[in-house]
C-alpha cells in the first residue's frame, strides 16, 4: 500500500494532499494518509518504499520555505535523490480562532500557530499589539488549534488556523482572512525518493 505523508490533519498541506489525490493516479483511495506532525518527520519517513510526501516549498507572502528546502537538501546529500511528481497551488486564508467564550479581540494577549502562519499574519498581530514573545510557535496550525481546544478556561489566547480546523475542534472563528496578503498562495509539491 502506498503512503502519502503530510504535516497534519486540517492544514493546508492536508488540503493539497486531497487535491493532488484527485489529480494523479499515483495516489488513490487505497493510499494511506499519514499525518507526521513535522516536516522533519516527513523527510525521515520518505526514503521508505512506496512513500510519497506533500511538502510546501514556496509561499507568495513569505517566499521560499527554507526549513523544507534545507531538509530536502540534507536528504539529497545523504545520497537519496528526490523526484518531483506534481505541483499544487493552494490559496491560503488564515483565521483567528478562539474558544467559544471569547467575544472581544482586545482580550487576546497570546497567539499560537505554525511559525509560517504567524509570519503571514504579522500585520494583523501587530494591530492587536501582540508582542513577538507572545506569538507561540507550534508544529502546525492544526496542532495549535488542538492545544487551544484543550485549554477551554483561557480567554486571552487564540490560534491562527483554517476555518476547517476551527470547526473540527468546535472552536470559534473570531476574525477571517487575517493574512497580510489577500492573494496568499502556497506551492505544494508531491515528491518521492527516486530509486538509485
Amino acid at each position: 500500500m502506498n503512503k502519502l505523508l503530510v504535516l497534519d490533519r486540517y492544514t493546508n498541506g492536508h488540503t493539497a494532499a486531497i487535491t493532488l489525490q484527485s489529480h494523479t493516479e499515483l495516489i488513490n483511495e487505497q493510499t494511506e494518509l499519514v499525518f507526521c506532525g513535522s516536516h522533519r518527520k516527513i523527510i525521515e519517513q520518505l526514503p521508505y518504499t512506496k512513500c510519497y510526501a506533500v511538502l510546501p516549498l514556496y509561499n507568495t507572502s513569505i517566499g521560499v520555505i527554507n526549513e523544507v528546502v534545507n531538509l530536502i537538501g540534507d536528504l539529497d546529500r545523504s545520497g537519496k535523490r528526490i523526484q518531483v511528481l506534481k505541483r499544487c497551488v493552494v490559496p491560503i486564508t488564515h483565521c483567528l480562532v478562539t474558544n467559544q467564550n471569547v467575544c472581544d479581540l482586545q482580550s487576546i494577549k497570546r497567539v499560537i500557530s505554525h511559525e509560517k502562519a504567524l509570519d503571514q499574519c504579522s500585520e494583523f498581530l501587530d494591530s492587536l499589539n501582540i508582542q513577538e514573545c507572545h506569538r507561540i510557535k507550534h508544529n502546525s496550525t492544526a496542532d495549535a488549534v488542538k492545544v487551544l481546544s484543550e485549554d477551554t478556561d483561557s480567554d486571552d489566547i487564540a490560534a491562527i488556523a483554517s476555518r476547517t480546523a476551527a470547526e473540527a475542534y468546535g472552536l470559534k472563528v473570531l476574525c477571517d482572512d487575517i493574512q497580510n496578503q489577500r492573494d496568499n498562495y502556497t506551492h505544494f509539491y508531491l515528491i518521492k525518493c527516486r530509486s538509485v
